[in-house]
């Protein structure tokens, strides 16, 4: 009797909502038996749509943009062969998934579990569990399960080595050349077997987009209308650093015409002085020598300062009193 590990990367949030419409029942399963439903156990969100809000609650802390070839999921089965379940009690057999359990959430982190049950409305019992690949903020799926096959062998053998080996299970032969199933392969043989019916790719395509197309929209608004703000948030930090650039280049300009300013008045003021003290030197000449100057300029060029006029008034003038003015002191016209 083998333990059975199975793990699957979910590289879409479609292919999340999809795989957990099955889990809980929220499509038809062919090879589960209705009847039995109310047996199925539940470890955390009891609905998809919960257990959707949660995941998409963990995504939202994301830091930084999700690389194109990220995983968004890890989804685990986890079993054993069918003759290990005969004679065995649900309780025995719950205490086996719920140590695989606690193995996955220690494995992942306790925070990036998102949600697991048990189905029992199925042939064999086995344990699903989902959980976001969170590391520093990233998604990393490469940090928990890694991308080559001897890092999967390893986690077979500490899986076997901590949880299965105490009831009974074996490992399974190491370093075999068997091909592991995909999960989402493991439904499909079972309905092969079973020559059951099968849903078109279309049918679960309208049964996932009608349970979360409300949500999804109010997501693409929510996104929508922060990208609308980061926009203008954007553009304002754009205009006001426009307005500074036009500040600085202006206040640039009057400095830059200031120090013009100042060399012409500093200049203008060299010149004021140098003229203040020639005048000053001719001042003191004409006021030592000023007679002899006059005396000079009679004798060599006939030239002698010009006296001063009586003041006359105009031809044709007289002075007259303004009979209105009696009283007052008499006004000359002004020459």
């Amino acid at each position: 009797m083998y333990q059975i590990l199975r793990m699957e990367k979910l590289k879409s949030t479609y292919s999340l909502r999809r795989s957990m419409g099955h889990a809980y029942r929220d499509q038809d399963t062919p090879n589960a038996d209705p009847a039995r439903f109310s047996q199925n156990q539940y470890a955390g969100p009891k609905t998809s749509a919960e257990a959707i809000s949660r995941y998409n609650e963990r995504l939202s802390t994301v830091k930084g943009r999700v690389r194109k070839n990220a995983v968004f999921a890890l989804e685990y089965l986890v079993t054993a062969s069918p003759e290990w379940f005969e004679g065995r009690s649900v309780d025995e057999q719950t205490e086996y998934f719920n140590d695989a359990l606690k193995w996955l959430k220690a494995k992942h982190g306790a925070d990036n579990f998102i949600s697991a049950g048990v189905h029992r409305d199925e042939k064999t019992p086995h344990l699903y569990a989902y959980f976001i690949p969170l590391k520093d903020r990233k998604l990393n799926a490469k940090h928990f399960v890694g991308g080559h096959r001897e890092i999967l062998a390893k986690m077979q053998t500490d899986f076997h080595e901590n949880v299965s080996k105490k009831y009974g299970l074996e490992r399974g032969m190491e370093g075999s050349q068997a091909k592991h199933t995909a999960v989402k392969k493991w439904y499909s043989m079972i309905a092969d077997a079973m020559d059951l019916p099968k849903t078109t790719k279309m049918d679960q395509l309208r049964r996932v987009i009608s349970g979360s197309l409300d949500e999804t929209l109010q997501k693409a608004s929510a996104i929508a209308l922060e990208a609308k703000l980061a926009k203008e948030r954007a553009y304002g930090q754009v205009m006001a650093a426009r307005r500074a650039l036009k500040q600085a280049q202006s206040v640039t300009e009057r400095l830059a015409m200031s120090d013009k300013l100042g060399a012409a008045l500093d200049a203008s003021e060299l010149k004021a002085a140098h003229f203040e003290r020639e005048y000053r030197k001719l001042k003191d000449i004409f006021d030592i020598h000023g007679d002899d100057i006059k005396r000079m300029l009679h004798e060599k060029f006939g030239y002698a300062p010009a006296e001063p006029e009586p003041e006359l008034l105009p031809p044709n003038q007289e002075i007259t009193i303004d009979e209105s003015l009696q009283q007052r002191p008499i006004l000359t016209p002004r020459l």
